[in-house]
């Protein structure tokens, strides 16, 4: 049977969120309610469903991945400080904060300071695996997932990524950037001429190419660089187990 790795931020946000009700006290004055029972409830079934398909243990068979607590900030603030800027002050659903210590209680968690939940699934799944160790499946939404050589369920096809597919896609969100986390990606670059991009490049040339796309648009190499580890999701070589704390991508990985 495969472990879950899950993408437990998601699940968890939208449990609580799904429970939150506005009661409207009077003309003027509204409050927001959520039962934590309810949320609970939510989120287990939520997890349940996930384990059905794949025929595996709802407890035993998953291992939910959260982002790290906030007295470890995101590394890739140190990189660019505007890095999810958008973000900064969206709060989290009520109960989210209670049930995120009852899940503690219950499954196996997995957490790495300063790292997020996609580096978590990222640095686990793509651990060197011995011919005893279960098969790892990423649960997730999330497109950043194309950049892991990874398998992936996104709630409705289960794929596996290649390292070279993999690769791709990290140059490829390296270009395109990604608005929703903050870093804008090649000036004038969306999908079809990202694509056109690293198609005119042999697998081991896609950074040359990359570097070049953005010294032609007034950037600099250094950009494309800032850029390519903000895109990049944490694979097992790219944490210092030691020190705990990532190893920054280079175009020596490429």
């Amino acid at each position: 049977m495969p472990t879950l790795l899950i993408d437990a931020d998601e699940y968890l946000f939208k449990a609580c969120a799904s429970v939150e009700t506005d009661i409207r006290w009077d003309d003027y004055n509204h409050v927001l309610q959520a039962n934590e029972n309810e949320a609970w409830k939510s989120f287990v079934k939520s997890i349940e469903r996930v384990a059905e398909k794949f025929d595996t243990d709802p407890v035993k068979g998953v291992i939910l991945c959260f982002s790290g607590t906030y007295d470890t900030p995101n590394f890739r603030l140190a990189i660019d400080p505007s890095y999810k800027s958008s973000r900064k002050d969206k709060r989290k659903p009520l109960c989210y904060a209670d049930l995120r210590e009852s899940c503690d209680d219950l499954y196996t968690t997995q957490t790495f300071p300063g790292l997020e939940a996609d580096d978590v699934m990222g640095i686990m799944a793509t651990r060197p695996r011995k011919q005893s160790s279960p098969e790892f499946i990423i649960v997730s939404q999330d497109k950043d997932m194309k950049t892991l050589p990874a398998t992936v369920w996104n709630g409705k096809d289960l794929v596996t990524y290649s390292a070279d597919q993999a690769d791709y896609w990290h140059m490829f969100q390296t270009l395109t950037g990604d608005a929703v986390d903050g870093y804008k990606g090649c000036p004038k670059v969306g999908p079809v001429k990202a694509d056109k991009i690293l198609a005119a490049a042999f697998c081991d040339k896609r950074w040359q190419m990359v570097a070049l796309a953005y010294e032609q648009a007034g950037l600099t190499a250094d950009d494309a660089l800032r850029n390519a580890r903000l895109a990049r999701i944490l694979r097992w070589d790219d944490w210092d187990r030691k020190k705990k704390e990532p190893i920054l991508w280079s175009p020596s990985h490429s």
